[in-house]
This record gives structure tokens, C-alpha cells and sequence, in this order.
């Protein structure tokens, strides 16, 4: 399995994956200079379509809109994706897409409720257009994808809010990849950590 960054500053080495999370500048209408959100997006090489794919995730500390998904669809044309994970505004836990515009086809739990420095095992679902999130083996939020999913490659989604003190940091080791045989060939892989934050040797 190869892995690229599309956006993000990304490390991968030692069968580890590090996304060095850094303030994003732009200017916007009014042709002012802004800090905006440190995002990451990297893609493997895997095809996907249908199955599951699942981690641990980790933060080393929780602000308002940091996050990490793991991605099951990905259109490199459109540079459009569909996710479920951790973080970002109030919720703790969400599916979504991005097609220009970041939609949220569900959201759970209390964005106050991650703790720092807990390992959550999710598990992201894929059956047909049914997503189910998984987080520490509790069925956390499914949903109904409104439009088809064609075999596409597969990732990982990261961004932090640039008021926060401490900027993403996210480690991927041991990374599998099987086939599912139950599943129709579906496609299957686990990343065994991702790191937010803290020390990537950590």
C-alpha cells in the first residue's frame, strides 16, 4: 500500500504517516491576509468498494475544530471526498463529504466529551451507500449516502483550528491490507494509530 499527500505536509516513513500541521494563509474578498485551517488529506493506493476500514485514533490535546476522518470515497477530478471520525464543531462524531462545501449527512455525541490521550478504535462501514461509525465497539451513527459510491482509493482527513496552540500531528504505523471474501471482494484495512498531536514516536 502507497500512500501520497493531495494536501498537508506529510511524512511517510517507518511505516508511519505524520501530517505536520501548519497555519494555512489566504486572502479573502476584501483582500485581507487570514489564518485559516491547517488541513491534511492523504491517499492510499488501495481500491475500495465496500467494506471497512478502521483505526486508532489519538489526540494529544482537543480544540474546538480539530478532527481526523478516515476517507472511503475520493474523487481526484473534483478533489471531493466522503468521511466519518472524530471531531470538529460541537459533535464528536460525524459522516460527511466535501464537494466545494463541507455537508453533514450525520453528527453525534458532544465534541466535549474527547479526551485527550484516549485511543479510539473506529471502524467506518461501507455498504453500498450505508456508512455506519463505530467508535470503541458502539454503533455511534449510520447513515444513508444520497448519491452512488464507485470504487474509489481511500485515506485519511485531518484539519485543526489555527487559534489552537497546539497544531495536528497524525501517525500512521502497521498498516494491512485484506481481502473480504463475506463481502463480495469488498476491500478491507486497518491503520493501527493515528496520532493527533503529541510526538510521532509516542
Amino acid at each position: 500500500m502507497n500512500w501520497h499527500s493531495i494536501d498537508g505536509n506529510f511524512d511517510f516513513a517507518d511505516k508511519k504517516i505524520v501530517f505536520q500541521g501548519q497555519p494555512t494563509k489566504y486572502t479573502d474578498a476584501q483582500g485581507r491576509k487570514q489564518k485559516g485551517l491547517a488541513v491534511g488529506l492523504a491517499i492510499n493506493s488501495e481500491r475500495f468498494s465496500g467494506g471497512e476500514i478502521s483505526a486508532n485514533i489519538r489526540f494529544s490535546h482537543v480544540g474546538l475544530l480539530n478532527a481526523c476522518d478516515l476517507v472511503f470515497y475520493f474523487d481526484p477530478a473534483n478533489r471531493w471526498w466522503v468521511s466519518a471520525g472524530l471531531g470538529s464543531g460541537n459533535n464528536a462524531y460525524y459522516i460527511r463529504h466535501y464537494d466545494g462545501k463541507l455537508r453533514v449527512h450525520g453528527a453525534a455525541g458532544s465534541k466535549n466529551d474527547l479526551r485527550a490521550g484516549h485511543d479510539y478504535a473506529i471502524r467506518v462501514r461501507v455498504r453500498g451507500s450505508k456508512v455506519t461509525l463505530t467508535v470503541d465497539d458502539v454503533v455511534v451513527l449510520s447513515s444513508i449516502i444520497p448519491f452512488p459510491l464507485p470504487p474509489s482509493q481511500t485515506g485519511v482527513h485531518c484539519f485543526d483550528d489555527h487559534r489552537d496552540p497546539t497544531w495536528t500531528r497524525v501517525c500512521c504505523d502497521a498498516i494491512q491490507q485484506s481481502i473480504q471474501r463475506d463481502l463480495r471482494r469488498s476491500t478491507s484495512w486497518r491503520l493501527s494509530r493515528v496520532q493527533i498531536g503529541g510526538s510521532p514516536g509516542k
